[in-house]
């Protein structure tokens, strides 16, 4: 490679290469529970967070169908995502996640309809092992109580 040419760099993130992310939760050598940061970079405020939110990160764009990924300490743990539009009291839980193999998940989440809400803020949370039955589509009045919750991230729908 000629002198002085940049490479990009890649991130890892919850074993998978992005582009432009931080890694979400280490996996420790010495087999302890892994620690965690939030997305984007940002050192996370609570250290025992044991499920994060990888993307989108805090204040990006978000199609009417976008995913929402992140990675959870126990791979065996129920996760649930929930979209809260700050412009209503509703939460809703969005379709199932599968948690795969290092605790990583992704699932595909509805930010408004199709044609409508462009423009619109909203407020993204996953939670771990939550206290009772969610089931998607469901409408909730504030956020569920879980065993674990992950940090809010604030999107705008494109």
């Amino acid at each position: 490679m000629p002198q002085g040419t940049a490479l990009p760099i890649l991130f890892l993130c919850a074993g998978v290469v992005m582009s432009g992310c931080s890694t979400a939760l280490q996996t420790s050598t010495n087999g302890q529970a892994p620690s965690s940061v939030t997305p984007c970079g940002a050192p996370s405020p609570d250290p025992s967070r044991k499920i994060v939110i990888n993307a989108p990160c805090d204040h990006a764009k978000v199609a009417p169908r976008h995913f929402v990924e992140g990675v959870v300490a126990d791979a065996n743990a129920q996760v649930w995502v929930v979209i809260h539009p700050m412009e209503v009291a509703d939460y809703w839980v969005q379709p199932n996640v599968t948690v795969r193999e290092g605790g990583r998940w992704k699932v595909l989440c509805y930010f408004g309809e199709l044609g409508q809400h462009s423009g619109k803020p909203y407020e993204v949370m996953a939670i771990a092992n939550p206290k009772e039955t969610l089931r998607e589509g469901q409408l909730l009045p504030n956020w569920p109580e879980a065993q674990s919750k992950s940090q809010v991230v604030e999107v705008v729908r494109e």
